[in-house]
């Protein structure tokens, strides 16, 4: 009986930091990836990748803890996540603390390992991460600030490298966030119809459900900034044949849009394909 109990509570914490669902965590990992390539040209050490891997996937979980722990009062009555841990009463707050404190200790105890530069860009992640949770609650578009949060990687790696934080890795970070922000409006368009009942912010519910030509345009710029850093950084064609792929991804998306059939999660699910894609075209573009 005992192991059954502690059995369904791992369940429960697996749960609660998304584990059971790795997509969020890839999609956190991409653009870290790219900026470990960019700043090592494509040679990243591997001590930094392990880093980099480990810490993304600490803070990407203690992330979802804080984050049911702000909004389970509003996941009870959202259909998708009432049925989350913490909503459900499966797991109790102290507990998700816990877990949330374990979380981060074990991604502080990394910055061991980093310069002093990097560890002070990670003490303003933490407190991104802290304060995301809240952002639906007084900030009308909360997915800028999960792009701002969700990219803070990129100049971690750029400042773990060595590498003064310059315009390709500012470029990179502005860029790969309005690509964080047209995705997660598309995530978040799953619960438009929810969320109009509450007190809480989110940008389809502020356009209406009309998010189109927003994501459009986020998406038109994050991929004609990143092949524009591809020909400033004199990448070889391969570089552009991950690009294009990419580029047809987001277009894909933008179509499930178009056609109002609502197939959201499954258009979400394929960026982390699109990250994949200018992940390989840049490793193979410096060669």
């Amino acid at each position: 009986m005992r192991s059954t109990s502690l059995g369904r509570q791992l369940w429960a914490i697996t749960q609660l930091t998304r584990l059971d669902k790795p997509w969020g965590t890839v999609l956190l990992l991409w653009p870290t990836m790219w900026a470990l390539w960019l700043a090592t040209e494509g040679i990243p050490p591997y001590h930094l990748l392990g880093i980099f891997l480990c810490g993304g996937v600490f803070m990407r979980a203690c992330g979802c803890v804080l984050n049911d722990v702000c909004d389970q009062d509003i996941d009870v009555n959202v259909d998708r996540t009432k049925g989350r841990p913490l909503a459900s009463g499966h797991l109790s707050t102290k507990t998700a603390l816990l877990v949330a404190i374990g979380l981060a200790g074990l991604a502080a105890g990394l910055l061991w390992f980093l310069n002093r530069t990097t560890q002070w860009l990670a003490v303003i992640g933490i407190i991104l991460t802290m304060i995301y949770p809240t952002t639906k609650r007084w900030l009308t578009c909360p997915q800028l600030f999960l792009g701002m949060t969700f990219a803070w990687g990129i100049p971690m790696a750029f400042a773990a490298s060595g590498h003064a934080l310059g315009y390709t890795c500012w470029l990179l970070y502005a860029a790969t966030a309005c690509w964080i922000v047209g995705y997660d409006t598309i995530y978040a368009m799953q619960d438009l119809e929810d969320d109009r009942k509450l007190a809480i912010h989110t940008l389809p519910k502020y356009l209406n459900g009309d998010i189109f030509w927003l994501t459009s345009g986020l998406y038109g710029v994050f991929w004609l900034v990143l092949g524009a850093i591809g020909a400033m950084l004199a990448f070889n064609h391969y570089f552009y044949v991950g690009w294009l792929f990419a580029g047809y991804l987001l277009l894909a998306q933008l179509m499930v849009l178009k056609s109002g059939h609502g197939q959201y999660l499954a258009a979400f699910k394929s960026n982390q394909w699109v990250g994949f894609w200018l992940w390989l075209g840049v490793v193979l573009g410096t060669f």
